[in-house]
């Protein structure tokens, strides 16, 4: 896992390089999964967003790792709602900061899961060009083989 620094540099690095891609609306993405109350923790949780990273951290990994597949250089916590004003009406107001934690592990957990796939992709595609390579080196040497004996 990268350091705080070794993130910043890589920030820093790709804005000089090119426009970097935010994600999306998470608030729209939970609401398009059709969740039960039961979802949220209950009838009382029933649309808290926030608590999900509770009870449905698989769902809030996938809409993650759905907008980096797409695309997405950052993406942000499913945190937004996480303030004591917010969460006192489902009073989780005590909640604040374990619920922004678990959001903030849930966010930083897709991104490793993507650089790792990303960084395995590549690794495949690196042996698969070099086996090309080998097989057309191989098929070179016959075909100046051949050539030299028909000379």
């Amino acid at each position: 896992m990268m350091d705080r620094q070794d993130r910043t540099c890589l920030l820093e690095g790709l804005l000089k390089e090119r426009i970097l891609v935010f994600d999306g609306a998470m608030g729209t993405a939970i609401q398009a999964r059709n969740l039960t109350a039961e979802d949220f923790g209950g009838p009382d949780l029933e649309g808290c967003n926030e608590n999900l990273v509770r009870t449905r951290p698989d769902v809030v990994l996938d809409i993650h790792r759905g907008y980096l597949e797409a695309g997405a250089d950052i993406i942000e916590t499913n945190s937004f709602g996480s303030t004591a004003i917010v969460l006192a009406e489902y009073r989780l107001k005590d909640s604040v900061h374990d619920l922004t934690q678990a959001a903030a592990r849930l966010a930083r957990q897709a991104a490793e899961d993507t650089r790792l796939q990303a960084y395995e992709e590549r690794n495949r595609l690196r042996d698969q060009v070099n086996r090309l390579k080998k097989d057309l080196d191989d098929v070179k040497a016959v075909i100046t083989k051949v050539s030299d004996e028909r000379k």
